[in-house]
């Protein structure tokens, strides 16, 4: 176990997108979603402004599926800090 992680916290993204006042309180933001963005544009611009700013993002599986909701978009997904493309290829069952 890591003793230098001292909190960890969930935000629905569902719900309302994170300000970046909100996400410079974390070193690292990893960014997950099995359901729709409440705004996929805007949680990739405050992704992009975050990672701007300094912070770490990680973000996992379905952001890059093209076939939902969960789809990120905006700046991160656009302005070369995803390292994937979106595809509506499924690779898993």
């Amino acid at each position: 176990m890591r003793s230098d992680v001292t909190q960890v916290d969930l935000f629905d993204t569902g719900a309302s997108t994170p300000t970046l006042q909100q996400l410079r309180q974390y070193d690292i933001v990893f960014a997950f979603s099995n359901n729709a963005w409440n705004n996929a544009i805007a949680m990739g611009n405050v992704l992009a402004d975050y990672e701007d700013d300094g912070g770490v993002v990680a973000v996992g599986n379905y952001a890059w599926a093209n076939d939902g909701g969960w789809l990120l978009q905006g700046r991160w997904m656009t302005g070369g800090y995803s390292p994937y493309n979106s595809t509506g290829q499924a690779n898993f069952s």
